[in-house]
């Protein structure tokens, strides 16, 4: 059981890190919102076509009340809301970096139990939250270069990694309901179609300006496909694996997909990140690995 749990683990791991490598790319060809637009397309098609070969049990209009219906909307719109600014944090910033600042939002989960369930801290929980907090602060400032203003002191994609931290955070915190109530599948497939709805809303409502051409580029097309594939896969061994076999292995292995996302950009992106960046990095995934065991 161990080994499937860890191989649940692992396949989130290596899907997160290699889909936040993959949406960084794309949103610097296409911009935050392209990248969005068609991770979530690309999520709906793999979901749908999961469920059509696996032949899984699907009866969402069943079990669908009104409070289901709230969380998941609700869970979703934070999620649109993270995915955004983690999509602009990737545009601006640097990949490795981004990606390291936002994952740990787990702490977000951990904070929601302290206060309103009236859970304890373990001591590694703590160490944990210190960890990731100093790792925070080592990363996001740019040491070893000249200051001239206040905006210079951070990295520009900082901002945006808090701010999807936050809202991924709170938004798994609302989609656990209907996860344990209709199961991961059909959360997952109602999650990108509800995302979906909500990018286009938000690009023809406010008026967005678009470039819809840019998903003519087959290039564009490939980035988002397999960041969707990587994506969906991420998602379904995570959301198996907590269901099935240890939490505390799966989402342990999970949370380092950091990783991942930063060997990619150091390989195929020549991005480099300065030493006190680079321990930052190892402090928040290392503090990311404790706190989701």
């Amino acid at each position: 059981m161990g080994d499937k749990g860890a191989f649940c683990g692992l396949v989130a791991l290596i899907g997160w890190g290699t889909a936040d490598f993959l949406a960084a790319k794309l949103s610097r060809r296409i911009g935050n919102l392209g990248a969005a637009l068609l991770f979530n397309i690309f999520g709906i098609l793999m979901s749908a076509a999961y469920l059509v070969v696996s032949r899984a049990p699907f009866d969402l209009g069943g079990m669908l009340t009104f409070k289901l219906g709230f969380y998941l909307f609700l869970g979703t719109f934070f999620q649109v809301i993270a995915g955004l600014s983690f999509y602009k944090g990737m545009t601006v910033g640097k990949i490795g970096l981004v990606s390291a600042l936002a994952s740990p939002w787990s702490v977000v989960v951990i904070f929601y139990g302290l206060i309103f369930l009236g859970e304890s801290l373990s001591f590694t929980q703590v160490l944990a939250i210190a960890l990731i907090i100093l790792g925070t602060v080592l990363a996001s400032v740019n040491f070893g270069k000249e200051i001239k203003s206040v905006s210079e002191l951070l990295d520009p994609g900082v901002i945006y990694a808090l701010v999807a931290l936050i809202g991924w955070g709170v938004g798994f915190i609302l989609l656990e309901f209907p996860i344990s109530k209709i199961g991961w599948l059909q959360t997952e497939l109602v999650f990108f179609v509800l995302s979906l709805v909500m990018l286009l809303v938000y690009v023809l409502g406010a008026r967005q300006e678009f470039k819809w051409s840019c998903f003519k580029d087959l290039k564009n097309l490939a980035y988002g496909f397999f960041a969707g594939l990587f994506a969906f896969s991420a998602y379904a061994g995570y959301f198996f694996g907590v269901g099935h076999f240890s939490r505390a292995v799966v989402a342990t292995l999970a949370a380092a997909y950091p990783v991942v996302t930063i060997f990619g950009t150091y390989l195929f992106s020549k991005e480099r990140l300065r030493v006190g960046q680079l321990m930052g990095v190892a402090l928040v995934i290392t503090g990311a690995v404790l706190i989701a065991g």
